[in-house]
Formats: structure tokens, C-alpha cells, sequence
């Protein structure tokens, strides 16, 4: 049995219902959900900005010279965290998760601070994953979800 909760979402709600009930499995959508997922983070690291569209805060001074030194050029760029190399996504028939597995050696979670900066303020948020502190969908995410659905949808119904 295929159990997928949606909470806030109802047009996605409705959609995967509706595949539920043509499909035994979700995985071939699932993974595609995941592949936009990883895809919208990539191409937030390669543009030093958020997924939508907002250019990244830049760097204080001291930080470009001591990257520089290190041979760091791009901004999340360090040694010590290869997030953009950590970018992943598993899908099975029941679900997808997206996300970036990197932490530092001390096990500093370098991603959970780039995407919604430091509780005492000191790094700012330079988000790169399409969600929200709050935990829900950055704008025109649920959108592309829901196309990506509704194609599979379309398959299956037609």
C-alpha cells in the first residue's frame, strides 16, 4: 500500500491521489520530483543565489582573502564541506528525499546553516534548497511538483 501525507499542498494532494489510483508505483515521478529537487540546488551553487533568483549575500573581505589563500572561489566553496558534491536525491514508490549530506570533520552542519544562517546571526543565510525555514515550499516549487505529477497523471489517464 502506497501512503504519501501532503500537508498545505491540496492540488498536489489531489494529483498523487489520483496517480494512486492508476499506478502501483510512484516511483518513476518520485525520482523525477527529486532530480528538479537536486537540479534547482546545483544551479543555486553554480549562481551564488537562493532558488529564486535572489544573488547570494557576498562575503566579508577578510573571508574572499582567506578562501583565496586556501584556493577557494566560489562562496560555499571550503575544504572542510564539499556540499555542492553531497547534492543528492532517493526516490522509491512511495517517496522522494532530497537534501545535502555534508558536515564538517568536527561535524559542523554546514548546510543547515548556509541555507537559513546562524542562530547567533554571525553567517547569513544563503539558501540554496527550494524550502523555507518554516519548512514549506519556496514559490513556484509546488507548481513544477504538481506539473511533473500531471504529466504522469496524463499518461496513465489518457
Amino acid at each position: 500500500m502506497i501512503t504519501i501525507e501532503v500537508i498545505g499542498a491540496p492540488r498536489i494532494e489531489e494529483a498523487i491521489r489520483r496517480l494512486h489510483s492508476k499506478l502501483t508505483s510512484l516511483k518513476s515521478p518520485m525520482s523525477e520530483i527529486g532530480t528538479f529537487f537536486t537540479n534547482t540546488m546545483e544551479d543555486s551553487f553554480d549562481n551564488e543565489q537562493s532558488p529564486d533568483g535572489t544573488p547570494w549575500h557576498p562575503l566579508k573581505e577578510s573571508t574572499k582573502r582567506s578562501k583565496a589563500k586556501r584556493g577557494e572561489h566560489k562562496m560555499l566553496q571550503s575544504k572542510d564541506s564539499n556540499m555542492y558534491e553531497s547534492i543528492n536525491s532517493q526516490a522509491d514508490e512511495h517517496s522522494v528525499i532530497a537534501g545535502v549530506n555534508a558536515f564538517s570533520k568536527d561535524g559542523y552542519p554546514y548546510p543547515l546553516v548556509h541555507q537559513f544562517g546562524s542562530k547567533d546571526g554571525t553567517i547569513v543565510a544563503r539558501s540554496f534548497a527550494p524550502i523555507t525555514k518554516d519548512g514549506n515550499l519556496t514559490r513556484g516549487v509546488e507548481e513544477e511538483i504538481y506539473s511533473i505529477l500531471e504529466d504522469y497523471l496524463r499518461e496513465y489517464v489518457d
